[in-house]
């Protein structure tokens, strides 16, 4: 029978993207189907005449020796990658509280500069902490050497070995943190971060581990990538086609059925068909799919404590942006009750005199967190009034920002076109070396289907293709070969 497949994976993200190019590399016949268009996934979005980023800290960890570069090297894209890429920011990003600015830098120094300016009497346990921190991160890291080691499960050992020693550490590190988060700014500087980079509540406090790879993002960098990670999803997509994989764009989904013990069908719009030994999507799309989530929700984890990010896209004028503000910004205003996001802000924007903005202006993503039930609330709000609210929390860092600034639009605005956001990634501590690879692939149907759970968001793209060579890993055995 024509069209059919060993693996079948739904949309063009990252994970899916890394999934399919290993497994066709690895000889395996694999289709992705996505319902944009191709146009839509290549090019770059503009609104109104601006680019707007998206994501915090976009692309942290490529200029690591972590798995995500070993993952690049393999398929052959990791040097063409780092090419290509803009340069690293000088300042990683920037925290900004009511009475305090520190810019958080790769070097370990600089940042102890910025919060012995800031805050003299608690630099000695800063120092500590960061040195915990950067043991524990070091640890988690170092026990995934290689891809064979991970495809083979050969990090397993190393995996809970560094689990042992970052027991040890971690009470200790905890003890301090637990102590500069009852100072004032030290707290509320920390706490910012832990709710930005790791969707944590501002008054809940993130584990050890968790803790430790939150505040490496700083360390690693970020790059001057406008538009996240969206670079790397188009080498993966050609890569992938290199290797013999199909996708098929613009195409809609009517129907999926368990045909036996040993395959899957999709049923196309017009009623074409695709038949595969197994299906694979992450569970954001699978919610959308009632074939799927019917089945999905009744054995859904939820995250505990969900928090989804809700974007406002605005153009600034340049001239009011502030000396020394940069890119990449934390912002934690006086108040802490504007917007139903409550607790601060996250601000991307444009770098100065960029294709991104139309002359003499800078695009600006705002971006709060918020928990699900309030979107409802962001949705039916009309424009003017969060306008008014946006401009009210962000005057106090940049002045006259109400006679330069243009309201683009929002997500809520794009909700009705099935962008609505979605929660963000669970927990680390079910990430801990020598787990991954049992907790973030869930099969249903007799093996059938397969959903790739979010990653912790403080993980960023380098857990996005941890989590596809979990899966890789998982359904290697179970597809065989042609």
């Amino acid at each position: 029978m024509k069209n059919i497949y060993h693996l079948i994976l739904l949309g063009t993200r990252l994970p899916q993207l890394a999934l399919g190019t290993l497994m066709a590399r690895w000889g395996h016949k694999v289709l992705i189907i996505d319902q944009h268009k191709e146009e839509n996934f290549t090019a770059t979005k503009r609104k109104q005449g601006y680019i707007f980023s998206k994501r915090p800290a976009p692309l942290f960890g490529l200029h690591s020796a972590g798995l995500l570069r070993h993952f690049l090297d393999e398929i052959g894209i990791g040097r063409v990658l780092i090419q290509k890429s803009h340069p690293s920011n000088p300042v990683s990003y920037q925290v900004v509280l009511p009475r305090s600015r520190i810019n958080v830098t790769a070097s370990r120094e600089q940042l102890f500069d910025e919060l012995f300016r800031e805050f003299p009497d608690r630099i000695d346990t800063f120092r500590k902490l960061y040195s915990e921190w950067d043991l524990l991160a070091r640890n988690w890291h170092d026990s995934y050497p290689d891809l064979d080691s991970f495809v083979e499960k050969r990090h397993l050992i190393a995996g809970f070995s560094a689990r042992a020693r970052n027991r040890m550490n971690a009470s200790r590190t905890e003890s301090m943190a637990k102590s500069l988060r009852q100072n004032g700014g030290a707290g509320k500087f920390l706490s910012v971060q832990n709710h930005f980079l790791g969707s944590y509540p501002l008054d809940g406090a993130p584990e050890a581990l968790a803790a430790s790879l939150i505040h490496s993002i700083g360390r690693r960098g970020t790059f001057e990538e406008p538009t996240g990670s969206s670079s790397l999803t188009s080498l993966l997509a050609t890569r992938f086609q290199e290797f013999g994989g199909k996708i098929e764009y613009g195409v809609t989904i009517k129907n999926i059925n368990i045909l036996s013990r040993s395959s899957v069908e999709v049923i196309l719009d017009g009623d074409e068909k695709r038949q595969a030994k197994c299906l694979v999507t992450t569970s954001g799309i699978a919610d959308g799919l009632k074939a799927i989530s019917e089945t999905f929700n009744k054995r859904k984890v939820s995250p505990s404590n969900p928090l989804v990010p809700v974007r406002f896209y605005l153009g600034i004028k340049d001239s009011l942006v502030p000396v020394g503000m940069e890119d990449n910004l934390l912002y934690m205003p006086e108040k802490d009750d504007v917007l139903p996001g409550k607790g601060g802000y996250y601000l991307a924007l444009s770098p100065k005199d960029s294709e991104m903005a139309p002359e003499g202006m800078r695009a600006m993503t705002v971006t709060i967190l918020t928990e699900p039930a309030r979107l409802p609330e962001l949705a039916q709000a009309p424009g003017s009034d969060l306008k008014r609210e946006l401009i009210n929390a962000l005057e106090a860092m940049i002045p006259f920002i109400n006679k330069g600034l243009t309201f683009v639009g929002s997500d809520m605005s794009d909700s009705e076109k099935g962008m609505v956001p979605r929660p963000l990634g669970g927990g680390t501590v079910a990430w801990s070396p020598g787990l991954v690879g049992k907790t973030n692939v869930q099969f249903l149907s007799r093996k059938r289907i397969a959903l790739i759970s979010p990653t912790p968001w403080e993980l960023g793209v380098e857990g996005e293709v941890i989590s596809a060579l979990t899966a890789a890993v998982a359904l290697r055995k179970l597809v065989g070969s042609k």
